[in-house]
C-alpha cells in the first residue's frame, strides 16, 4: 500500500463536534494511516514518483528527506499509538518498530540517521508495552542534569554528542518513570516549571514543530502545581482564532496540527470550565471540518522548517486528539 500525494479537499464543511462525528473521523484517519503503510510495515508520507521528483527541478530540503525515509521511526510509532486510540492494531508496524530497536533499547527517530532519540524511544514507551523496560532504563540512563533530556544523541568519535534539551523532552521522559525514579521526577517537574513562559506557555522552537502547543500538551499534566496548569489552558485559550482552531503562531492561519495539539493541552489540563469545554467543542468543530476526503488532516499552512513533518504525523497528532475529546464528550 502506498500513500497518496494529495490528500483531497475538506470535506466536512460544518461538522459538528458530536461523539458520533468525532467518531466517524477517527476511524478515517486510521484508514488514511493504513493506506499509507509499505511493504516494510513502516507507515510515513511518501512521493508516489521519486524519479520524476528529482528531475522535475532543485529537490527542496523536504524532498531530500522524504526520499531517504523521513521521520519514518517516529511517524510510525506514532501512527501506533493512533491506531491503538482507534482501537485496532498493526503488527507489521509494531515489528519495523521493534526491528529499529537496540539491544541497549535506544530508537532512533529516523532510519537514515542512526542516533538515539528520547522522544521516539519515549513514544514507543507508550505504543510498544512489552518493550517497556528495555526503554526506560535507556532513558533513565540518559538523563541529563537539572531535571532535562537532550532530544537526540549523535554518534561522535568520543562517544556521544547530546544536543537541544527541550521541555518536550522532558515531559516525554517523565511519562516513563516509575516511582523509583522519584528525584528524576521532582527534578523534571522543577525543570518544566522553571522553563514555563510568564504568558503561560513555552517558547516555541522549530525542532519542535514550532509550536508552543508541542511542549504544552505533553509538559501541562507534569507542572508541580494546579495555578500553573491553569495559566497553560488559560494561555491556550487566549490563542483560539475566530474560526475555532489554533495557528502555528499568533494572527496566523489556523491549521491542524497546532489545533490538534492545542485540544490536547485543554484536554490534559482537564478543560471542565465553561470556556474551556466551549473551546474544545469550536476547535474539535474545526478540526472535523478540515479533515480531507482521504481521512488524512493536511499539515498545511505550516511554517517551511517543518520539513520534516508531513500530513501522516498531523493526522497521528489530530486523531490523538480526536480520541480525547471522543472520551471527553
Amino acid at each position: 500500500m502506498v500513500c497518496l500525494a494529495s490528500v483531497g479537499k475538506p470535506t466536512y464543511r460544518s461538522a459538528r463536534s458530536s461523539a458520533a462525528a468525532v467518531r466517524d473521523a477517527l476511524e478515517r484517519a486510521a484508514e488514511f494511516l493504513l493506506a499509507c503503510q509499505f511493504p516494510s510495515g513502516a507507515i510515513n508520507d511518501r512521493i508516489p514518483d521519486p524519479l520524476g521528483a528529482l528531475t522535475a527541478g532543485r529537490p527542496s530540503r523536504r524532498l531530500h528527506f522524504r526520499l531517504r525515509g523521513g521521520a519514518d521511526i517516529w511517524h510510525t510509532t506514532s501512527a501506533i499509538a493512533a491506531l491503538g486510540r482507534a482501537g485496532r492494531s498493526n503488527p507489521a508496524a509494531e515489528r519495523f518498530v521493534r526491528s529499529k530497536l537496540s539491544d541497549t533499547g535506544e530508537l532512533s527517530y529516523w532510519s537514515a540517521y542512526p542516533s538515539l532519540c528520547i522522544e521516539t524511544c519515549s513514544a514507543a514507551y507508550q505504543a510498544l508495552p512489552s518493550e517497556r523496560a528495555r526503554l526506560r532504563e535507556a532513558i533513565v540512563r540518559h538523563a541529563l542534569p537539572g531535571g532535562r533530556w537532550s532530544t537526540s544523541l549523535a554518534p561522535a568519535t568520543d562517544g556521544y554528542d547530546a544536543y537541544l534539551a527541550g521541555p518536550s523532552v522532558t515531559a516525554w521522559a517523565l511519562g516513563t518513570l516509575d516511582r523509583k525514579h522519584h528525584g528524576l521526577a521532582k527534578a523534571g517537574r522543577g525543570y518544566l516549571a522553571t522553563t514555563l513562559g510568564e504568558e503561560g506557555l513555552w517558547r516555541a522552537h522549530p525542532a519542535f514543530y514550532a509550536t508552543a502547543f508541542y511542549p504544552a500538551h505533553l509538559a501541562i499534566r507534569y507542572l508541580p502545581s494546579k495555578p500553573l496548569r491553569d495559566a497553560v489552558v488559560a494561555a491556550t485559550l487566549r490563542q483560539q482564532t475566530e474560526r475555532g482552531g489554533w495557528a502555528f503562531s499568533v494572527g496566523g492561519k489556523p491549521s491542524a496540527l497546532p489545533t490538534a495539539l492545542a485540544l490536547s493541552t485543554l484536554l490534559a489540563g482537564g478543560a471542565r470550565t465553561t470556556g474551556a469545554v466551549r473551546a474544545v467543542k469550536r476547535g474539535t468543530g474545526w478540526l472535523l471540518a478540515n479533515q480531507t476526503r482521504t481521512g488524512a488532516f493536511s499539515l498545511s499552512p505550516a511554517p517551511a522548517v517543518l520539513f520534516y513533518a508531513g500530513d501522516v504525523y498531523a493526522t497521528c497528532v489530530a486523531a490523538m486528539a480526536l480520541a480525547g475529546v471522543g472520551e471527553f464528550l
